[in-house]
């Protein structure tokens, strides 16, 4: 561990959602989902994993967990990953209104059916990137999260795409959804195009892993110091507000457009 690791690592935990205070760097996106899953099954003691459909989490080691048809390939899958639903208010079967609650039931059958009834961790991104630019349902997540932790199961928010001030009004996707997680993955915007990602959590999760883990570029010098410089640009450029502004000006388009 160096200095500059020390030193990004609480300037990032300053920044996540309350109860967030232990950060593991890694090179990707995909390693950090990875990680994560060993983190929450270390941790429950419990195996399965629930992701949603249409949801992207990695490629590569990882692509079990991605649930896109594009992104998926004919060797098996690997076991112990169950896709659940696709809470889409556009293409699916309730209405706005009873989306949230339709939605959150669907994720405590594939729980009631799919699995002995217990789970490592349930893993969303609050708007689905690589699936079309899809934001969950307001209220869905307040739903479905207490048939995860009845099943014994983490929550992870992949903030991957939606991290580091891209939805404007909040820094994080989790927070603009309104909802806590136990673990947060992060990448691509993290590092400004170097390859830096993370995976974040509380010390008891991060306590669970209890033999020695390892990533090659993980923390490295450079990577903090891009890093850091990139959580500075956020700030002193105002890169969040104006993530706010010109969503407000997209949004306020449309609806010109529609009227």
């Amino acid at each position: 561990m160096n200095d500059l690791h020390c030193l990004y690592a609480e300037e990032l935990i300053e920044r996540l959602p309350e109860g967030i205070d232990q950060v593991y760097f890694t090179s990707s996106g995909s390693e950090a989902n990875a990680m994560a899953t060993l983190f929450a099954r270390m941790h429950t003691g419990n195996y399965p994993v629930l992701t949603l459909k249409n949801g992207y989490h990695g490629h590569g080691g990882t692509a079990h967990l991605t649930n896109i048809g594009s992104w998926n390939h004919s060797p098996a899958r690997t076991q112990g990953v169950e896709a659940t639903c696709f809470p889409d208010l556009f293409r699916g079967p309730f209405s706005a209104e009873d989306a949230p609650k339709g939605y959150g039931d669907q994720v405590k059958e594939a729980i009631d059916f799919n699995t002995s009834g217990k789970v490592a961790m349930f893993m969303a991104e609050a708007i689905q990137g690589v699936g079309g630019l899809n934001p969950l349902p307001q209220g869905f997540m307040q739903h479905a999260i207490p048939h995860v932790k009845a099943a014994g199961g983490l929550l992870l928010s992949d903030e991957v795409q939606t991290g580091f001030g891209r939805v404007g009004s909040h820094y994080w996707g989790c927070d603009m959804l309104g909802y806590k997680p136990d673990i947060v993955s992060m990448a691509k915007q993290m590092g400004n195009g170097f390859p830096l990602a993370a995976v974040a959590c509380s010390k008891e999760v991060a306590a669970s892993l209890n033999k020695l883990t390892f990533s090659t570029y993980g923390g490295n010098p450079l990577a903090m110091a891009a890093g850091r410089e990139v959580l500075h640009v956020i700030d002193d450029e105002g890169m969040q507000e104006n993530s706010y502004r010109c969503g407000k000006m997209m949004k306020e388009g449309l609806l010109d457009m529609k009227a």
